[in-house]
């Protein structure tokens, strides 16, 4: 099965408040990736993987001359093997539902590429797998958000990746 370095889903932005935009709902959403390019019991260097968000239309002010429609926020993650990165964690605070002005929006992250840095000697540079889930958790802040969680698998760019796994 061929796996890409490329994964895109949607993402609901986080609200640690009320406030605008309706609805009131508070929650929280974390990035889970992957890649499959490892070197098991051995050092491995860091992928690291673009990040590009774009928030949700805004109804009645659809089209390319609302500055607000479709805004892409940009950022990056770097990871070695897996990991879990809060969206609270990245783009400097401005993948929050107020900043966006949406509830939603979508993400593409990759191509993802292994970095040579110089601690894992052995571990190639280049194109690297990625798979990707988003977790969202909701409710109130008193519950750690945990009242309703729910995730999504994000889908590929259908472009394969060769990967290697040492065992």
């Amino acid at each position: 099965m061929a796996v890409t370095g490329v994964q895109i889903g949607d993402v609901r932005f986080d609200k640690m408040a009320p406030g605008s935009p309706p609805p009131n709902i508070l929650g929280k959403t974390n990035l889970n990736f992957l890649t499959l390019d490892i070197r098991s019991n051995a050092p491995n260097s860091p992928t690291f993987v673009n990040l590009n968000f774009w928030n949700e239309s805004l109804g009645s002010a659809v089209g390319s001359t609302n500055p607000a429609f479709e805004h892409l926020t940009s950022t990056a993650v770097e990871f070695v093997c897996w990991t879990q990165v809060p969206l609270s964690a990245l783009g400097g605070g401005s993948l929050t539902q107020a900043f966006q002005g949406t509830r939603s929006g979508v993400v593409i992250a990759g191509p993802a590429g292994k970095i040579a840095d110089g601690h894992a000697p052995g571990d190639l540079p280049g194109p690297a797998t990625l798979i990707g889930l988003v977790e969202t958790v909701e409710g109130t802040a008193a519950n750690d958000f945990l009242e309703r969680k729910y995730n999504f698998n994000m889908s590929t760019d259908g472009v394969p990746v060769s990967t290697a796994f040492v065992p």
